[in-house]
């Protein structure tokens, strides 16, 4: 009979940010060892709020399958004599087996025959197991951060209160980190956490949500969203929507109650960005639109509660909200006085990195990057001179030094209180944009080509010191990074070289950073930069093994990688792909572990080999003016036509000629013809159909 196991772990309340992964360990650790212990598993639930990390698991069986397993002993020239008698080892294996020597069977293992013993152990009690692997499995979830409390020595996200382990309807007996497990959860902590006693797993949730704790996320999601359109509908406005936000107060609460409040008009003189953050960053409250599209005087903020009958609740979030409206009018109104121009010389003593110098060194590269950068592209030479110049100037101002997250949004708001062009003020404003995979991209040439030139060189820099991600450590969020710069360029049709931006940059660098590994460390950022965008193009929808083969053959630039691989999947569902794949697959087979050979063309050929010889001839030729106009299907295609007389030369042709010089023509030849096909991309890494592979004589 299947049944279901239910877990609790009660604690002090756990960061927001922490739970929703926390969630997920569990749920793969979970399943993972009861996998491991051949216990088969219906679905696993995982639930929680800030106090509470929970699972449900369904379908568990109530033990073990019984299962045969076969112990080895000695060789049986060993466990008999010359006449077939058991020797000492013989014996003395069956009795350490617990059998009779004449129960032992003889087994083929490893060229020689051994006596073997079959047992049949019998599966454990479910319980037993979950018992035993519950422990393993909290003790091997990870947090940003981790405390021990008490005298006892586990380490966990906060103190651990109680515990519930329930196999259905029975207590198990569990132990962890210095607590028992009991079958009494606790209620919400604004009632005094009142117990709550837990006779089954399956009823589990109702009890909580009866004592008003929403254990699901998802319920809380529904109820918070309802909540949410409810009261911003009644004021006659609109949510102004904020998934990041939303996230967090999920695991903010046990229970959502949303409390509409309201701040003096006054305050709405303040940019609307302004406004929101405050919102967002003190009181972790919405705001709201009104039906002309600017932000009313209203917020939403989240409690964690079940009424606010006297509006105690209310009155204290705008009370606290009016004191921080009023320190952010103070700073913007104090940021004012000082244009951004004067305060470039302040960037020199905001420090950027202690390796690295200064922010208004790291101005000076972008500077030079961007304006070469945008000559390039004809982008308005002067904006972007402007702009870089300009970027890292609210650095320097009271307002993103209390809101950390307005970086470059300040910028662009001082900029266009000050006059500048609105080009200026939009490339710095959109700066950090996208700051997730999500969001959307800089508006304008301008932005994009900043974003992508800072973005540029805090990766160039950070690599030059050493500071590479690896694992889930990438505490400069370079990996977040090195995609915003990929999405920028593609989405913008900015054609950029990673490495010839990477070389430029890293010599506007100090001398000497990198020391003997300059190199090997700038190849490396090369390297995970094709890596980053590999990811991104297989986000935006391209296959993978399409991607592996045109940045295999050294691609650099994200747009031209993103046409080459275009242009692949489109004549992948031609006859002619498998015909071009299988063609250099051939090529390659035969000059696997070969050195590089010059090829004379004017070498004595005939037959097969001429034909060949022809063709290449003939693909190179015809394939400059496709590569100059990047039509890589038509290249693709020209490509395809080798075909036929690569098939010719491998059947008539015995490459490995006797005859060195022969051979090592031929080999060139083929090293040619490789060359074209790795123009374009390396077909090998490509999925087709398998091909035999065939002698040298081919």
């Amino acid at each position: 009979m299947k049944g279901s196991f239910l877990l609790e772990i009660g604690c002090e309340e756990i960061p927001a940010r922490m739970i929703s992964g926390a969630l997920d360990q569990l749920r793969t650790g979970i399943r993972e060892s009861i996998s491991r212990e051949r216990l088969a598993v219906g679905e696993i639930r995982t639930l929680g709020t800030p106090r509470r990390l929970a699972v449900l698991v369904e379908g568990l069986p109530e033990r073990q399958p019984d299962r045969e397993i076969v112990v080895t002993g000695p060789a049986c020239r060993v466990a008999y004599d010359s006449g077939g008698r058991p020797t000492r080892a013989a014996i003395g294996f069956a009795k350490a087996q617990g059998v009779r020597v004449e129960e032992l069977q003889r087994v083929a293992w490893a060229r020689e025959e051994h006596v073997v013993v079959r047992k049949r152990v019998e599966g454990k009690e479910t319980g037993e197991i979950l018992i035993d692997l519950i422990p393993r499995v909290l003790s091997s979830l990870t947090f940003p951060k981790t405390m021990r409390w008490g005298e006892g020595k586990t380490r966990f996200v906060r103190p651990v209160r109680w515990i519930v382990a329930l196999l259905g309807s029975r207590p198990l007996n569990l132990a962890w980190a210095g607590v028992n497990s009991k079958p009494r959860s606790h209620g919400h902590r604004r009632l005094g956490s009142p117990v709550i006693r837990v006779e089954n797993s399956k009823d589990f949730c109702g009890r909580l949500r009866a004592k008003g704790i929403l254990l699901d996320p998802e319920e809380r999601r529904t109820e918070l969203r309802r909540q949410l359109e409810s009261l911003s509908g009644s004021a006659k406005g609109t949510l102004v929507e904020d998934k990041e936000l939303f996230e967090t107060v999920i695991f903010l609460v046990e229970r959502p109650l949303v409390i509409l409040g309201t701040f003096g008009e006054e305050f709405l003189r303040l940019p609307e960005e302004i406004l929101r953050i405050s919102l967002r960053h003190h009181q972790k409250s919405f705001s709201v639109r009104g039906a002309d599209g600017r932000l009313r005087n209203l917020f939403l903020a989240v409690a964690d509660a079940d009424a606010d009958p006297d509006g105690t609740i209310r009155r204290g979030n705008e009370w606290v909200l009016r004191a921080r409206l009023a320190d952010a009018r103070f700073f913007w109104e104090e940021d004012l006085k000082s244009p951004l121009e004067a305060r470039c010389e302040g960037l020199k003593r905001v420090t950027f990195h202690k390796d690295l110098g200064s922010y208004h060194d790291k101005m000076e590269r972008l500077v030079v990057l961007c304006t070469a950068l945008g000559r390039e592209h004809e982008v308005g030479e002067e904006i972007l001179r402007t702009a870089s110049r300009l970027a890292k100037c609210d650095l320097t101002t009271h307002l993103v030094g209390e809101f950390p997250e307005l970086q470059g949004i300040m910028g662009g708001l001082f900029a266009r209180q000050t006059n500048h062009p609105q080009a200026v003020c939009d490339a710095i404003y959109d700066q950090y944009l996208p700051r997730s995979f999500e969001d959307p991209c800089p508006r304008s040439a301008e932005g994009a080509i900043l974003g992508i030139v800072d973005r540029l060189d805090t990766l160039c820099g950070m690599f030059l010191l050493g500071q590479i991600p690896s694992g889930s450590r990438d505490p400069f969020g370079l990996r977040r990074a090195a995609q915003g710069l990929c999405k920028i360029s593609l989405e913008k049709s900015l054609g950029v070289s990673f490495r010839r931006l990477v070389e430029y940059n890293a010599a506007l660098h100090r001398a000497g950073l990198g020391g003997a590994d300059r190199e090997k460390r700038i190849e490396s950022l090369l390297h995970f930069l094709r890596e980053r965008l590999a990811f991104v193009l297989v986000a935006r929808g391209h296959a993978a093994d399409a991607v592996e083969a045109v940045l295999r053959a050294g691609a650099d630039e994200p747009v031209d990688c993103e046409a080459r691989v275009s242009a692949l999947e489109k004549i992948r569902t031609d006859p002619d792909f498998e015909a071009l794949a299988i063609g250099f697959k051939r090529v390659r087979n035969i000059l696997a572990g070969q050195a590089e050979i010059s090829w004379n063309p004017d070498a004595p050929r005939a037959g097969a080999e001429s034909a060949l010889k022809d063709k290449v001839m003939e693909v190179e030729t015809g394939m400059e003016s496709m590569l100059e106009g990047k039509d890589y299907s038509s290249l693709l295609r020209l490509l395809a036509s080798t075909r036929g007389a690569i098939d010719r030369f491998f059947d008539e042709v015995l490459v490995m000629d006797k005859d060195e010089s022969v051979r090592n023509n031929r080999i060139g030849l083929l090293q040619r013809l490789s060359g074209l096909f790795l123009r374009v991309a390396d077909l090998s890494c490509m999925e087709t159909i398998e091909i035999p592979e065939r002698g040298d004589g081919e």
